[in-house]
């Protein structure tokens, strides 16, 4: 038994000697500064310290410090692989609210992950040989010199701005403790003033502009009619229109891949028909994951990275601040307004922000009698489900109109590496993992259009209701997929429908790509509702830049807007209430 213990002793060792020259390679890597290197050094020199100061075990706290910076570091890789997005300070946030622990259901492999880093830290510990401990002035020294490294991380946690890929420059750790500003509301800067874009504006013919006000004359109040330009009827009081707005996980159109010898298929919910007012791409502001950012974008007319680092968590952040979004202006209109989603309400946030932005309601399964009460975290919620609670809340006797904003999620992945490869992808030259797993999603997407067409069967039959769906983002698939080469970063766009269950003269198309950011403005408008101001410079904007925002090419058009909407406007000035 001697011999056998000996040799996990000898291979414990060689480990940490391993790991210690990856957290070497780690820390000193092309370092800009001394400071930032310091920070980096701190996550590998204080662990060790307080060990030593607390156990006098010099070795023994060396191998278990070394086996947690390299854990660490491996989490962040994780990360990286798995959601393309750096680890954050907010991650450790999401980490302590238990209803996202979803996570770790759809990827099993992070719970594996855990564990084994547990007993890898355990046999750090216990492998590594005992010696004499350290008296008390020596382990004085340690405790003495891990306050240092912390005071310096404290010291200098703002010396560089924080940047999702400043790991490359900054270090993994460094920019984790970079990352601490995201934690913080941050005001957008502003560069220009607004009067180049209120100039712009006003020489659009439609709608007509107020001149005490520079903006369009939907923005003199919420009583204030208005016809929509995209040729949808004046709704007036109770006789509003139903809105219900359908986000759709890890939705796009297939054909947005072009990969040689598949086929793509075309998908019912994707084609335009005699019920549609506008449809086409939708420019979102993520990939992979992270809906609340093409959430926030929908619902505010927003991009996140308007509020630099703070941005990339705005249902915790910037939610607090905001005056203006599409559910508080139909709330002014005299809408109910409901959220309905697949997961617990807790879920990053969510219910305290869909009560910033303004909804009177959140309900997910849990709410209706027909769900059973199942675990949402152990159980995913299909879309003929999620399509019928929806038109039980359409059901509620009521007397105003409604607003209805629902989220799916079963489009998600992970996608099984063990898929049958169906539409053709066992002739393509893309890995049998990578094609497996598009094959996978690309079932689903049909499973989601034969209930998106469905429910839309169901709401045909309920005068004057508008509706719209989307895609959030493109699916993960781990793995490069061709896309079709003549589309602008293919890879953030989905699609988009805006129907009417009463059928235009003439069904709309929409032949640009818009940005997710312009998507309420134009329902409002295909549904007739009035304007506020902030939504009225939106539609502005959009007719200006022919419906891009970050990417326009008139960048002075783009910062003038941002004046307007953040300094005139006041959009994100609003106290924590």
């Amino acid at each position: 038994m001697l011999p056998v213990l000996r040799g996990f002793q000898i291979a414990a060792i060689a480990a940490v000697i391993l790991m210690s020259a990856w957290n070497a390679h780690i820390v000193f890597r092309r370092r800009p500064d001394w400071p930032t290197m310091a920070i980096n050094l701190a996550f590998w020199v204080v662990p060790v310290g307080i060990l030593v100061a607390l156990t006098g075990q010099p070795w023994k706290s060396y191998g278990l410090g070394t086996a947690l910076v390299f854990v660490l570091q491996r989490i962040h890789w994780l990360k990286w692989r798995y959601l393309s997005d750096t680890w954050t300070a907010a991650d450790f946030r999401m980490v302590f609210e238990r209803a996202n622990w979803l996570v770790v259901r759809l990827y099993p492999f992070i719970a594996a992950f855990v564990l084994a880093a547990i007993g890898g830290l355990i046999a750090a510990w216990v492998l590594l040989p005992a010696v004499t401990p350290f008296a008390a002035p020596a382990r004085l020294g340690a405790l003495t010199v891990a306050v240092v490294f912390i005071a310096l991380v404290v010291r200098y946690r703002r010396h560089h701005v924080f940047d999702p890929f400043g790991f490359n420059t900054f270090g993994h750790f460094a920019n984790l403790v970079f990352s601490l500003s995201s934690l913080e509301y941050q005001p957008p800067q502003l560069t220009a003033d607004s009067d180049y874009f209120k100039e712009r504006a006003a020489l659009l013919d439609a709608p007509a502009l107020s001149p005490s006000t520079g903006l369009p004359s939907t923005s003199l109040g919420p009583t204030a009619p208005h016809r929509s330009t995209a040729g949808a009827a004046v709704h007036t009081g109770r006789s509003r229109p139903d809105l219900v707005v359908w986000l759709q996980e890890s939705a796009t159109d297939p054909r947005v891949f072009t990969i040689p010898g598949a086929e793509m298929p075309h998908l019912a919910m994707h084609e335009p028909d005699a019920r549609t007012r506008a449809s086409g791409w939708l420019r979102v502001p993520t990939w992979g994951g992270r809906t609340w950012l093409s959430e926030f974008a929908l619902l505010t007319g927003l991009r996140h990275e308007d509020f630099g680092p703070a941005g990339r968590g705005v249902f915790y952040t910037v939610t607090p601040h905001l005056r203006y979004s599409l559910p508080k202006l139909l709330r002014a209109q005299g809408y109910h307004t409901v959220v309905l989603f697949p997961i617990e309400k807790t879920f990053y946030n969510a219910e305290a922000a869909y009560g910033d932005l303004g909804f009177d309601e959140v309900l997910n399964p849990l709410d209706f009698p027909e769900w059973q009460g199942k675990s949402l975290s152990r159980h995913l919620v299909p879309d003929s489900d999620l399509c019928a609670y929806a038109l039980k809340v359409l059901d509620r006797p009521r007397d105003k109109p409604i607003f209805l904003y629902m989220l799916s999620m079963i489009q998600h992945g992970p996608y099984d590496t063990n898929h049958a490869l169906d539409y053709g992808l066992d002739q393509t030259a893309l890995p049998r993992a990578t094609a497996a797993r598009l094959s996978d999603w690309i079932g689903r997407m049909r499973t989601l259009s034969d209930d998106t067409v469905a429910f839309e069967q169901a709401l045909a039959a309920r005068p004057g209701l508008v509706w719209t769906y989307f895609g959030d983002h493109q699916p993960n698939l781990e793995g490069d997929v061709p896309m079709v080469p003549d589309l602008d970063a293919p890879q953030f766009l989905t699609r988009f429908m805006i129907k009417s269950a009463e059928a235009p003269a003439t069904p709309g198309r929409c032949t640009q790509t818009i940005d997710a950011a312009f998507l309420a403005a134009l329902l409002l408008e295909h549904a007739g509702i009035p304007l506020d101001p902030y939504f009225a410079a939106n539609v502005a904007m959009r007719r200006l830049c022919g419906g891009k925002l970050i990417d326009c090419e008139d960048q002075a058009l783009r910062e003038s807007y941002r004046t307007h909407v953040y300094r005139d406007l006041a959009a994100a000035a609003r106290g924590r209430e």
